[in-house]
């Protein structure tokens, strides 16, 4: 199976391995031999090994699978290694930005040639490099990609389970690697030293099955003279008593034939992981470059080590493991200790430095909290579990007075802020060092990281008090930042009319400050808490202010997502649509909750449009499973939505089952948020209108009458369905309720979806087929929503046909017919067939076609363009780049086009391609571009 894998990939095609098994099982000797085989086949190959200590640090372990370094030749290595080591101008988040360009890199590889990336021990991978490892695998089917991973079993992370699942999902290889039989162990001793006689075969049991421990078992006998071989049968001499008793024992007799001085020197390397580097040894061990090369020729020659350049790793991690056993346990942490000053003053990289001091003493040495107190910000960003860690651990054992705790505490703050993993902590190490620091400049930074925390939880009186205390010491700058969170809160605490005119003070302070982030900040919450008509103005002040640092692209992202919203409002259809293509691709660097809220924008305007196909292509994007439990629950709701109302029940009962939403027919609305509940909501009224009772479709869309008044403007297009369901159910007195609730709507007041629902409601509470014809339009010319549209236009052919005007009821019925059609909603297709029949009309044999699932005609638009690019020879991201969609998009529109065009390769879509545009030519049909 292994064989055949190699041989796709040097063929173009790609695939996925998973080989599982116990230490020394065999998997390593396995991945060694498809490395061989692949290399040979002129494949390029890239191979990493997860460590323990490299855990907590993101993408160390991809970073070393690629060769990521500062010295590289190719500007993207030199490019991620900067980002991983903190560089401040690389973006707002080093770890996504990094993730990216790892994509990228592998696709500008495999665009040279067929690549074999091999990532062992993913058990001890970081969250971040198992991502990519995954976003890959689901890559294999476009590019010439070797994709293995080995792991141990019985791995208590989900997300390592998820991969073993991938793989075979993806049509890949898994295999569980088993110890051998006595068969086999009788085969491998006769390899290594000839045919084994009984009491070797007996001794030879209690190795277990795994080969590592026969292959050192085996050796050691050899070694010490206890093996006798006549007539190619090996048979044991000697005192049984003498042999080592368990692989661990074996592989300490082994090292015991390595001079003293080495074996110490491997001591040593033991504390640094199973893979490091040889200056860094060096500097650990405080022998020269040169004499460590010895040494680590001596240890290669023992079969200890594995040498690549500057790189060793120890030929197995039970290697290692036994020599870290021969540490006392109470020195090891000292030592680690030890290890990390000595690191630190070579000016070894940091993350290496704070490896060793995660695994040292909780205490720290003097040194490293110098250490720390002086790393950049930026550099503290790239991991921020372990700056949380260790900073957290500095500031609480130094006292106020400590000349160093000041700068332990911004960084701490800092990076609890960032991290959002304990915010209460961070408003109240912010606000210690506010209150206590003499710099004007870094009070103001920690009194804003305070009102930043404290309104995040929630705590809006803590946030507007806290804001209010102004220092004549702070720079002019953050009196206008803090004006802007002190409006803000004022908004949330109920008094509009106060924060109306504090961030007005505010606007002024941030122009007269000349900084542009303040200014966008100030011009952003003024857009929040001021009219309709002047938002935009504001949004496009602080767009024009805005500079490129790293914490002007999140502003901007905010900036943009409510630039929709208002946009939205104001029934510019195509402008939200511009818009959100480019924030999207924004937020691919951007982690956090504004990221998630432009995916979650980009999939509720993506429903009302009737962008199904694309919508649902958000459910399968990897990055999905590092958005916040709300935007994968909402999205899930969605795609749910549009399975029941394309006839899909246990598609959409699995797409709430992912979620947690799947168990039993009435899934608790429990702290859910307004949109979740809304949804949800939906969901329940489509199920109960495809059983038939209306009335039950009825009193779950009332839900949308208990949301508070900006909630109800979310979800406005929800008042149609409300409408429509009140109208269907005969409850005149539930749909003039909604009519009056959108008309006093306070932001109703040039809220065009809020005036286009209110009137729908009131144009189906009247029975005015004309106004439903006029709405329809406006669903989709001002506001876009497409499927409302189809809704409208079927309500109205109801009510032509019901006045005798069956033409015009035919055409409204036909318009309705083949929205539905196109985006496959088959139960609406369903529905409007039963109500039209009693009237004579139905659709005709030519109305509708049915949906292709293989060939060109089952490609979107969408696809359709993306196929045209990949076919002129274009790579994901540069496709991504073009359409303004995301690498991940893009990914999953060439997997899905290759499976509809039933093609192995981006070679023979090109070819495929290249086919059909010229019979389309030769036919006079119009081509696919």
């Amino acid at each position: 199976m292994l064989n055949a894998l190699v041989a796709g990939v040097q063929a173009g095609r790609g695939g996925v391995a998973w080989i599982e098994g116990e230490p020394g099982v065999g998997k390593t000797a396995l991945v060694d031999l498809v490395a061989e085989q692949a290399a040979a086949a002129g494949c390029q190959v890239l191979r990493g090994a997860g460590d323990e200590l490299m855990e907590p640090f993101p993408l160390r372990l991809m970073a070393e699978c690629l060769r990521v370094s500062t010295h590289a030749v190719e500007e993207l290595r030199v490019r991620i290694a900067r980002l991983l080591q903190g560089d401040a101008d690389a973006g707002i988040d080093p770890v996504l930005a990094a993730s990216e360009l790892m994509l990228a890199l592998v696709d500008q590889l495999c665009m040279a040639g067929p690549v074999a990336l091999i990532v062992e021990d993913l058990h001890w991978s970081d969250e971040p490099s198992l991502l990519i490892w995954n976003r890959l695998a689901r890559s294999v089917d476009q590019i010439p990609l070797l994709l293995m991973g080995t792991c141990r079993p019985g791995s208590s992370r989900a997300a390592v389970g998820r991969l073993r699942a991938m793989a075979g999902s993806c049509g890949g290889v898994v295999l569980d690697v088993t110890p051998l039989v006595d068969t086999e162990v009788r085969q491998l001793a006769e390899r290594l030293v000839g045919q084994p006689g009984p009491r070797l075969s007996r001794e030879l049991e209690r190795a277990g099955g795994i080969p590592l421990y026969v292959h050192e078992l085996l050796e050691a006998l050899v070694r010490e003279g206890l093996v006798a071989i006549n007539a190619g049968v090996a048979e044991l001499t000697g005192d049984s008593q003498r042999l080592p008793r368990s692989l661990a024992e074996s592989i300490e007799r082994q090292l015991r034939f390595l001079p003293d001085s080495t074996l110490h020197s491997l001591r040593m390397a033991a504390l640094l992981g199973n893979e490091f580097r040889a200056r860094d040894w060096s500097a650990v061990i405080g022998l020269p470059v040169a004499e460590v090369t010895d040494v680590a020729s001596q240890a290669m020659a023992g079969g200890v080590l594995n040498g690549d350049g500057d790189r060793l790793q120890f030929r197995h991690e039970l290697i290692r493991q036994v020599l870290e056993g021969q540490t006392a346990p109470a020195l090891r942490s000292d030592l680690h200790a030890h290890f990390a000053s000595l690191l630190a003053a070579a000016g070894t990289r940091a993350d290496t430095v704070a490896r060793q001091l995660l695994a040292g003493p909780a205490v720290l040495d003097e040194w490293a909290l110098d250490w720390l107190a002086a790393a950049p910000q930026s550099l503290l960003y790239t991991a921020l579990g372990v700056s949380v860690d260790l900073l957290g651990r500095a500031f609480a054992q130094v006292s106020e007075d400590n000349p160093r705790w000041v700068a332990l505490g911004t960084r701490l703050a800092q990076v609890l802020l960032w991290s959002g993993r304990n915010d209460e902590e961070a408003c109240e190490v912010a606000a210690r060092v506010a209150a206590r620091v003499v710099d004007g400049e870094v009070a103001a930074r920690m009194q804003v990281i305070a009102v930043r925390a404290a309104g995040r939880q929630g705590r809006y009186e803590k946030a507007r008090t806290l804001a209010s205390v102004v220092d004549d010491r702070f720079p002019l700058r953050f009196r206008a930042q803090l004006g802007a969170w002190e409006a803000m809160t004022l908004a949330y605490l109920g008094r509009a009319d106060e924060g109306r005119r504090r961030v007005a003070e505010s606007v002024a302070d941030a122009e007269r400050s000349g900084d542009g982030l303040t200014i966008g900040h100030a011009h952003h919450v003024a857009a929040r808490l001021g009219d309709r008509r002047s938002a935009l103005q504001h949004l496009d002040a602080a767009l024009v202010a805005l500079g490129n640092d790293p914490e002007s692209l999140e502003l901007r992202l905010q900036l943009y997502s409510r630039r929709i919203e208002e946009l939205h409002r104001l029934g510019l259809s195509h402008e939200v649509q511009t818009t959100l293509a480019t924030t999207r691709r924004l937020a691919e660097g951007v982690a956090g909750y504004v990221a998630d809220w432009t995916t979650n924008l980009a999939a509720m305007i993506g429903y009302e449009r009737g962008d199904w196909d694309e919508m649902l292509l958000t459910v399968d994007d990897p990055g999905l499973e590092l958005s916040a439990t709300e935007v994968r629950v909402l999205i899930h709701e969605l795609a749910a939505m549009v399975a029941l109302r394309r006839e899909q029940p246990d598609r959409a009962q699995a797409y709430l089952a992912a979620v947690g939403m799947g168990k039993g027919p009435e899934p608790s609305l429990d702290n859910a948020t307004p949109d979740v509940i809304m949804y949800l909501s939906e969901i329940r009224a489509l199920q109960a209108e495809i059983s038939g009772d209306l009335r039950r479709a009825l009193e779950c869309r009332k839900a949308w009458l208990d949301l508070s008044e900006p909630d109800r403007h979310r979800n406005s297009s929800r008042i149609i369905d409300l409408g429509i369901s009140a109208a269907r159910a005969g409850d005149s007195a539930t749909g003039w309720q909604v009519v009056k609730a959108c008309l006093a709507n306070p932001y109703a007041d040039g809220d065009t979806p809020m005036t286009v629902a209110g009137n729908c409601c009131k144009a189906l509470l009247g029975d005015n087929a004309e106004e439903l014809l006029r709405q329809a339009e406006e669903c989709e010319q001002r506001v876009g929503w497409i499927v409302l549209r189809a809704q409208l236009l079927e309500e109205a052919a109801v009510r032509l046909a019901v006045t005798g005007d069956i033409a015009r009821a035919r055409t409204a019925f036909t318009d309705a017919v083949r929205i539905y059609d196109r985006l496959g909603a088959t139960w609406d297709l369903r529905r409007a067939d039963q109500r039209l029949r009693q009237y004579g009309i139905r659709r005709g044999p030519h109305t509708l076609h049915r949906r292709a699932t293989t060939g060109w005609t089952a490609l979107t638009p969408a696809e359709l363009r993306v196929a045209q690019l990949v076919a002129g020879g274009m790579s994901n991201p540069g496709v991504a780049k073009e359409l303004y969609l995301s690498r991940s998009t893009v990914q999953t529109h060439v997997s899905n086009i290759l499976a509809k065009l039933q093609l192995r390769s981006r070679v023979q879509l090109a070819r495929e391609f290249d086919r059909h545009e010229s019979e389309a030519r030769a036919a006079g049909r119009p081509e696919p571009s």
